[in-house]
């Protein structure tokens, strides 16, 4: 059996609390304000069943209107310090999993952000550049 050992960490601290920051996560209203790697992607699909397997799912649309799914489902809900879930989307090279930490740090909340199980490490690259611009994304809709 092949080991899926290839992983990244990207982190960000926020200027909000992490209940904040949590419900950014959890809410569907919320995700589709900021889940996109660029404010010039539109988000013209999002699904939140936020609990224990509960299913999501997210459509980006680019400027040129090619569409990309990220589908998964909730393994682990720590309100509100912990999200963990299944992450499947075109460059993911299958499914892989996402652990997501949001820790206080003086009045603002530091986001590690786990993404691990990707089969090779072009599936990993692919995801590089995607998270930190994501999170840039939700830092500018809590208004941070």
């Amino acid at each position: 059996m092949e080991k899926n050992n290839y992983e990244l960490t990207v982190s960000k601290t926020v200027n909000a609390s992490v209940e904040t920051v949590f419900e950014a996560w959890s809410k569907k209203e919320i995700l589709a304000k900021w889940f996109k790697p660029s404010p010039i992607w539109t988000i013209p699909l999002v699904e939140v069943d936020f609990e224990i397997d509960g299913k999501y799912r997210v459509d980006m649309q680019d400027q040129d209107g090619n569409s990309y799914t990220h589908s998964g489902r909730f393994t682990e809900i720590e309100r509100p310090n912990k999200i963990s879930f299944t992450w499947e989307s075109d460059f993911s090279g299958g499914e892989t999993y996402v652990e997501l930490n949001f820790t206080e740090v003086n009045g603002k909340t530091e986001i590690v952000l786990r993404h691990f199980g990707f089969k090779t490490q072009e599936a990993c690259d692919n995801h590089k550049e995607g998270w930190p611009e994501l999170l840039i994304e939700l830092e500018k809709t809590l208004g941070a």
